[in-house]
């Protein structure tokens, strides 16, 4: 088992669970790279290692339940985390409930916004605003001025950036 699977393990045990959308955005910010978790493992971790427990959804859902298939950790994959220098805090005991499922979603994704969509996101965030311009922060000459002709009335003024 690699590095990258152990911390793929720590972050699903500290949560308490996941489901396969929030475990395929864990594992890209663990290989630092937008991928899938290759679900053959999955299923290995699930079936004869027992390090994860699969809980399908529920056949007759109620409005607490959760809606998709989630991966628990066992107490085997803690201790084996443990065992293995990989320091984990008690038992989140985490119900689970659709509540917790979409407050889990919440930090995952923005685990995977900061490591993936940071950089799109300062473009837009970088600029500073004023009437007449659009100041770049971290590349002031790449800052927009908005131009206004003379002689134009406010009814006959348009505007366009120099």
């Amino acid at each position: 088992m690699s590095e990258n699977d152990m911390q793929l393990l720590q972050l699903i045990c500290n949560f308490g669970f996941v489901n396969d959308s929030q475990l395929d955005m864990l594992y890209s910010i663990v290989q630092h790279y937008p991928t899938r978790f290759f679900h053959p493992i999955l299923l290995k971790w699930c079936q004869y290692s027992g390090l994860l427990q699969k809980k399908k959804k529920p056949l007759h859902p109620s409005s607490s339940s959760v809606l998709r298939n989630v991966y628990i950790p066992t107490k085997n994959c803690r201790a084996f985390l443990n065992a293995n220098g990989f320091v984990l805090g008690d038992d989140p005991l985490v119900a689970i409930n659709s509540h917790n499922e979409q407050a889990i979603e919440v930090v995952v994704q923005g685990l995977y916004t900061a490591m993936f969509k940071a950089s799109a996101y300062n473009l837009y965030s970088a600029y500073l605003g004023s009437k007449s311009s659009y100041r770049l922060l971290v590349n002031p000459e790449r800052s927009i001025r908005r131009c206004i002709p003379k002689g134009t009335t406010r009814l006959t003024r348009r505007t366009r950036y120099c």
